[in-house]
């Protein structure tokens, strides 16, 4: 479906624009826009191809609730499933599946499983990785195209020091 292709492209044109450092009011309220318009398109059952439950899920995935993060996941999982090649710009399905099920699990207070997840506790404090699952080992992240926790580590000290430095 054009339209949800659209809303994605909107969607991570203005992360890549980093638009919430310079209208963060704007941001929240295009985000909202976007995933009350997904939601709608689910309800309605608009959803058709493997590309759709792509660009939906990554929408979902910038959410604000578990249900919002957990139906990411199934429909990342979805695309993937039925084997989606993302197209130039469009985010790996496996990641978001991953990213998606860490999201959940954090948002519940829970430790994530891949490693996908940074968060700072504070605006102007440091990146942390936030708790991963000891259990999920680096094969079990590489079969949804997750990177070994090292290299989640590796960001987080590289971002702490770039943003140090900026300082």
């Amino acid at each position: 479906m054009d339209e949800l292709k659209l809303i994605y492209d909107e969607d991570q044109k203005d992360r890549k624009e980093k638009l919430w450092e310079r209208d963060s009011k704007l941001f929240v309220k295009r985000d909202k826009i976007r995933l009350e318009r997904i939601l709608q398109l689910i309800k309605e059952n608009k959803l058709r191809s493997p590309a759709d439950y792509l660009h939906a899920a990554m929408i979902l995935q910038h959410g604000k609730e578990t249900k919002h993060y957990e139906l990411a996941h199934e429909f990342a999982k979805r695309a993937a499933d039925k084997g989606y090649t993302p197209q130039k710009g469009e985010v790996d399905p496996l990641w978001l599946s991953a990213a998606a099920k860490d999201r959940a699990l954090m948002s519940q207070g829970k430790p994530q499983l891949y490693g996908t997840q940074f968060r700072k506790k504070s605006p102007d404090g440091p990146w942390h990785l936030y708790e991963v699952d000891p259990t999920v080992t680096d094969e079990e992240r590489a079969k949804l195209h997750v990177p070994p926790l090292i290299t989640a580590k590796k960001w987080t000290e590289e971002s702490n020091k770039s943003e140090n430095e900026k300082k």
